[in-house]
Order: C-alpha cells, then structure tokens, then sequence
C-alpha cells in the first residue's frame, strides 16, 4: 500500500477504510482527512489487523466484496470478538449501486450499523461520520461510568455477593486490626478458567447464571466473617481470619473438587468448569500494605492460571521469614559481628556463642603463646577483670 497511511499526531478521531479499490479509498481520505486521522486498508484482514493494533478507531467503513477476508466475514469477526472496543465499533457497509434491498438487510442482521451507496455524496459522508464517532464515544463514556458505579457498589449485582471496592476496604480493616493485635491471615482468589468460552457460546446471560451457581456453592463453605466476594468477572476472593495456611489449603482443595464436579446442562451441550486457586499467606509487621497483598495473591492466582490452569498454588511469608531465622540461627557468630555487639553492649548473643568465639581465636591465641613475654602479657589481661578496651591495649603496648 506505499504511503497510503500516515498518521499524524494529532488527536483527532481515527477513521479506517476498508475496500479494494484504490480510487475508492483515496476519494474517502480526500473527503475525511480534514477532521479525521484516517487509515486505509485494501482487504479484510489487513483492516482487522488495523483494529487489534488500534484501538482509537472509532469507526469503520467496509466494501463487501474484498479479497483474502470480505466485508460479511470482517462484520461478523468484529461483532464476535472478545474485545469489547472492537465489538461495539460502529461499522458502516460500503454497497454497490447494484445491490439489492436484500444484500443490505443481511448486513444489517449481521450486525452492521449502517450502510452508504456507491457513489456517495460528500455531506452524507461527513454527517454519518461525525454521527458515528459521537455514538462510539457516548457508548465509552457510558461504559466507563457504569463500570465506576459497580466498582462503587457494595454489593456485586450478578451474584449478590460483596463488590470489589467493599473487599478491599474489608480487607483493610482486617489487616489493621491484626497487625494492631497480632494474628494471621490468608487471602483467597478464586477464578473460572473457561468461563470466556462459555460465554461466547451461550452468551452473557448463561454465564452470568453460572456465575451465581458457582458464587452459591463457594458461599455454602465459606463463613461469613471471610468476606466473600466477586472481585472480576469470573474471579471471586475470600479473606480467612484466622489465616492457617493448612486450613485454607484444605478449604480451596474443597473448593475446586465441588466446583469441577458439577456439571452444567444448557440446550442439551453437557459441560464442566475448572478453575485455578492462589493462596497468599502475608507476614503482617512492618510497613506491609494491603495492596501489596492484593499484588502478592494476584501473583500466586496467576501462577495456577498458567499452563492450562485448574491448579492451586500458595506461598507464605511467614515460611520465607522462618526459613531466615532458621539460616541465621545455624550461621556462626563471626569474630568481627562478636567486636561489634560487644562495643553496642549487646552481651547475651555473646555469651551464648562463647564456645564458638574462642574455637575460632584458638590458631591465633596458639600462636600468641609461642612468645613468652606476650603468654606472661595475655595472662595478666585475663587477670585483670573489668578493664576497659583501652586499658587492655595500653596493657598489651607496654
């Protein structure tokens, strides 16, 4: 295509032109290009390449008869995709002089939004376009607005069980309290792995019912004071206090056996879920926050979600800080860290280590020794209780 796309820098609203037709797809940049940023494709799959890359398009025009992948397969690829900006992109058909009411209704059905005549009229042009991209971002602000009031709610609508926003300022309390009064915590996220699948062949409305099956059973074996709550689309979390990680290990293991074993009927399609479990065990002193516990359960999900998921996967802090303790406690007390504490009156460590400290002087006290005016020296400084660090060596100089 040469040159035919050269984006500026600007931020108008982006345009992309889908059609074969070299003369088509110049008069369309020659008529847009004033108040748009618009981006040329010859064929469908070079325009659904454009919108996985893009995703400040905000509407497109498409031919339908187009080599490698044609305008009704590109529709029907872009109102089936996962993601929701390409979805719900205002797509506006290009058809001949020569097609039929009919061809216009089926793209209709297909899904397209609209549709303009070969050749078309300039001020049609511009006035279907503004129309458009007025609806594309209306539709984003809307969304975006309900997004931020669900996260607001205290309690999710689908499943009837706490929101994200109310989980987590939840969770705050707990951490709070337990790190005022002492005490432990597990943090439990739950997700369904193939819910994606299921719903873009059942649809929404399938899955959301799903959801509140799943959603009643994990209730069934959670207790109330765990916080119980749908934190994602398919994605639930629990707070266990008092946070065992045994117990909880127990409890997910229960968990993902009794969700793996129903088993889901909807017309006629027989099928199973499978989900993945992390459990974060946070060592709660310090300057621990709870959104670094939030990043750390998140890590220990993700972790089981990898691969094909279905797992479960857990990691406690405590168990990294006794594995320290445990490490230090076995490494001998050097000469050096001995001088030091002994110069910050740190004596009981030292006592403990006595032993230890006069096996590792042994070599140089033996070869001290060999000298007889220095053995005489160091037996007087023995004798001598209580002197100071500068006595000693004043002693030993003389």
């Amino acid at each position: 295509m040469g040159n035919e796309n050269k984006m500026s820098s600007d931020n108008k609203p982006v345009v992309l032109i889908a059609d074969d037709s070299k003369v088509m797809r110049v008069a369309f940049r020659k008529i847009l290009e004033k108040n748009y940023q618009v981006l040329l494709a010859e064929d469908g799959e070079q325009a659904w390449s454009f919108l996985l890359e893009n995703d400040a398009i905000q509407v497109l025009y498409s031919d339908l008869n187009m080599p490698n992948l044609n305008g009704h397969d590109l529709l029907l690829r872009i109102r089936h995709s996962d993601d929701e900006h390409i979805a719900t992109l205002p797509v506006v058909i290009i058809t001949g002089k020569d097609d039929v009411e009919k061809t216009k209704q089926e793209v209709l059905s297909e899904g397209a939004n609209d549709f303009i005549s070969k050749p078309f009229d300039r001020s049609q042009l511009l006035a279907k376009t503004k129309s458009y991209i007025k609806l594309k971002q209306t539709s984003e602000q809307l969304a975006q607005t309900t997004q931020k009031l669900e996260d607001e709610a205290a309690i999710d609508e689908v499943t009837g069980l706490l929101s994200r926003c109310y989980f987590e300022m939840a969770s705050r309390e707990v951490l709070s309290r337990l790190k005022r009064h002492g005490g432990q915590c597990v943090l439990m996220y739950l997700s369904i792995d193939n819910i994606e699948s299921i719903s873009q062949k059942h649809g929404e409305r399938v899955a959301n019912s799903l959801l509140k099956t799943i959603a009643k059973r994990i209730a069934n074996v959670a207790r109330k004071e765990d916080n119980l709550a749908r934190i994602g689309h398919a994605k639930f979390a629990l707070i266990l206090n008092p946070g065992n990680l045994d117990a909880a290990y127990k409890l997910a293991d229960r968990l993902h056996n009794e969700l793996c074993a129903i088993k889901f009927t909807i017309a006629q399609d027989s099928f199973k879920i499978t989900n993945s479990i992390g459990l974060y065990q946070p060592a709660l002193g310090g300057d621990i926050v709870a959104e670094k516990i939030f990043v750390e359960t998140e890590k220990c999900l993700q972790s089981a979600i990898a691969g094909n998921g279905n797992s479960i996967v857990t990691f406690s802090e405590l168990d990294v800080a006794e594995n320290n303790e445990s490490q230090s406690a076995t490494k001998p007390l050097s000469i050096t860290s001995a001088l030091a504490m002994l110069d910050r009156g740190e004596f009981s460590k030292i006592n403990a280590e006595k032993e230890v400290l006069l096996l590792a002087l042994l070599p140089l006290l033996q070869h001290i020794v060999t000298d007889e005016k220095m053995l005489q020296k160091l037996v007087a400084l023995l004798e001598t209780k209580g002197a100071s660090f500068d006595e000693t060596r004043q002693a030993v100089n003389q």
